[in-house]
């Protein structure tokens, strides 16, 4: 039970803290949705919270295996660092969890070599550059998670490479 109740305070953590109001008006249109290719191959979509940070989320298929991944991250996007006229190229930054069921063979996870293996959740920071263009409607990104932290059922480290396109209604 207290797993259960430590996994819903980390929930309630990364989506809803913010140091600024939920409600302000974004810099764009507030809710995306598109396709996500590498871990996972699937559905995204993402929610500005304001003009700076944003909710993510990702469900699909995990190395092309019947394995279904779904993730959440909490975002954090600066816009200052790459100036180009009629796009907006933020780079950002963020963490989350990640959950996955199903029997994974080839789990890039090291500590996932028990039989164990139905049931993961990791701890997923990242980093990732997004292109926003088409009057602010379509998104392109790349993201990488470079340090996975699986902390359930064992201690393990692996990583994460992903690319996709959103657009915004």
């Amino acid at each position: 039970m207290k797993k259960n109740n430590l996994i819903l305070l980390l929930l309630f953590f990364i989506f809803f803290s913010s140091n600024n109001n939920i409600f302000s008006s974004p810099t764009y249109s507030q809710f995306g949705a598109g396709i996500i290719l590498g871990e996972p191959w699937g559905l995204t979509g993402k929610y500005w919270l304001d003009g700076k940070t944003a909710i993510d989320f990702a469900l699909g298929s995990t190395n092309g295996t019947k394995t279904l991944q779904i993730h959440g991250d909490y975002l954090f996007h600066d816009f200052s660092l790459i100036k180009v006229e009629k796009v907006d190229i933020p780079l950002y930054f963020g963490g989350g969890l990640l959950f996955r069921l199903g029997n994974e063979s080839e789990n890039k996870f090291a500590a996932n070599n028990s039989d164990n293996g139905d049931f993961q959740i990791a701890l997923r920071p990242l980093v990732g550059i997004g292109i926003i263009f088409a009057q602010k409607k379509l998104e392109g990104f790349l993201e990488i998670s470079p340090l996975v932290l699986e902390i359930i059922p064992n201690i393990g480290l692996g990583w994460s490479i992903a690319l996709g396109i959103r657009y915004y209604f």
